[in-house]
């Protein structure tokens, strides 16, 4: 392992645990009911390696898990992905009133151990990536994500690259997430994120569910207003939660 490799590693670990002790210890806790906590964590070094130990938070199955095991035990309906949707983006929600995650999928999310009635809870995990806004709406910053998830606005060849984060590349992958769910793409994402040519692909297959107008139930709104080529078109995390609660009529 050479070093630059095991320098951006640290890097990585550190910005997350940076983020958890945030998210943990500085926000209110009814500000962060959805976010995986951190107890502890100590840097040591050991044998002339680096190493950082964390005391976490327990989590649950990973929200595609869950969605399995329904698949397989009960069948999946459309309002059992709507109420899974609602308990992610509640997650999201909270975690944009303080930062941008860029790296949204359906593994970061896990089922949380405090359920209510309505919703199913699950709590937001995985920040490496992530970026504290501290009280900006953008942050200049390379974007370190899964590639396939990427939005238009943040995708680099050099994934080093400082590019302009905003909440709104978190909503697209929240839509590109739903369309993997409701349409099973998610194990073509997989194969298309070792290619080299995958967004070619990926934008060519979302240009042509953007067009098809028989795809338009509740889902399909808020995946189409997710995945806007252009970030300010998207809508808040916020708007998607009042849109699936039937709150507001469109988005």
């Amino acid at each position: 392992m050479n070093e630059e490799y095991q320098n951006f590693r640290k890097f990585l670990i550190r910005n997350e645990v940076e983020v958890l002790n945030y998210f943990s210890n500085e926000v209110d806790e009814k500000e962060s009911t959805f976010i995986i906590k951190i107890y502890r964590n100590v840097e040591i070094v050991e044998n002339n390696q680096w190493k950082m130990y964390t005391l976490m938070e327990l989590g649950g199955q990973t929200l595609i898990d869950y969605v399995y095991q329904k698949f397989q035990t009960e069948g999946i309906t459309q309002k059992l992905l709507i109420d899974v949707i609602k308990g992610a983006g509640r997650a999201l929600n909270q975690f944009h009133r303080h930062a941008v995650h860029l790296d949204v999928k359906v593994n970061n999310f896990v089922v949380s151990p405090n359920q209510d009635q309505d919703i199913i809870a699950f709590k937001l995990i995985d920040f490496n990536a992530s970026v504290l806004l501290e009280g900006e709406d953008s942050k200049s910053f390379p974007a370190y994500g899964t590639l396939i998830f990427k939005a238009p606005e943040i995708r680099e060849d050099d994934i080093h690259t400082d590019v302009t984060v905003t909440r709104k590349a978190d909503v697209w992958a929240f839509g590109l997430m739903i369309y993997g769910l409701f349409y099973n793409k998610n194990q073509n994402f997989t194969s298309m994120d070792k290619k080299e040519n995958r967004y070619v692909r990926l934008d060519k297959e979302l240009e042509k569910y953007r067009n098809n107008v028989d795809a338009n139930n509740k889902l399909d709104r808020v995946i189409k207003g997710c995945i806007q080529i252009n970030p300010v078109m998207r809508p808040s995390m916020l708007d998607i939660l009042k849109f699936l609660n039937d709150r507001i009529e469109s988005i």
